[in-house]
This record gives C-alpha cells, sequence and structure tokens, in this order.
C-alpha cells in the first residue's frame, strides 16, 4: 500500500504520509489533501517504514489502529525515537476520542490530534500550522 500520488509537476510541494488501514477513510482523506499536497500511503508499521525510506516524508496523519502487531501510538513513539524519522510531525487522527486517548497520543510523540469524524477543514489547518512553522 506505499503509494505515493501527484508527484509529477509538484515538487514544491509537501508530502503528507496518510496512516490509515481503513481504505474508505483514505480515500475520503486523500481526495481532501492532493490539490495542496503529495500524499504517500500506508496501513501497516512495515508499509510506513517503506514510505519512509522512498520518499521524503513531511507530515504523518497517522491512525491510532493499523494493521500489523504494532498500533499507531507504539509506532509514533518508536518513529520520535529514532534520530532519522523523530522531525517528522504525526498527528494522531482517530476515532479514540476520549481524554485518555489525547494524552495517549501526547505521551507517544504525537505533534497534534485530531477524533474522528472531523471537518477537512480542521485538518488542513492542523497540518498548515505545522508547514508554515517550517
Amino acid at each position: 500500500m506505499d503509494k505515493v500520488e501527484n508527484l509529477e509537476g509538484m515538487n514544491d510541494l509537501k508530502t503528507v504520509l496518510i496512516v490509515e488501514d481503513d481504505k474508505f477513510n483514505l480515500d475520503l482523506i486523500n481526495r481532501s489533501l492532493r490539490k495542496k499536497y503529495k500524499t504517500a500511503f500506508a496501513d501497516s508499521e512495515d508499509t510506513v517504514y517503506a514510505a519512509l525510506e522512498s520518499v521524503d516524508i513531511d507530515l504523518i496523519l497517522m491512525d491510532i489502529s493499523i494493521l500489523g502487531h504494532k498500533n499507531g501510538l507504539q509506532l509514533t513513539s518508536e518513529l520520535k525515537a529514532s534520530e532519522k524519522y523523530s522531525h517528522i510531525p504525526v498527528i494522531a487522527v482517530t476515532a479514540h476520542a476520549y481524554p485518555k486517548d489525547r494524552q495517549n497520543a501526547a505521551s507517544a510523540g504525537c505533534d497534534d490530534f485530531l477524533a474522528k469524524p472531523f471537518q477537512f477543514s480542521e485538518l488542513h489547518e492542523k497540518i498548515l500550522r505545522f508547514f508554515q512553522v517550517a
């Protein structure tokens, strides 16, 4: 699933890695982002690392529930502990929306949190905050 869209003629655009194992949600998020950003996709730990090795990722949208042995929070902790990937902002995008879930995401190293369902304008605002600082 480590696919990248919108690469031709868009070299100056930032690349967002969408980590999502639900194809419907992935498609909705991708449709919302692909006019402003390059997008790459992953649905598990393995495909996240494959995407990170093949494309320069500027931001990660991390679902908490993903395929494989690790969940999105475990994977985020691992990435944030890595010298190679710790600089990449991670926004938790999840249906786990209780205050404890937000705390767990922050403890794992997520830089921001967005509960599903969300407004796409809110997603774009959160992403833009990271890219304006960069």
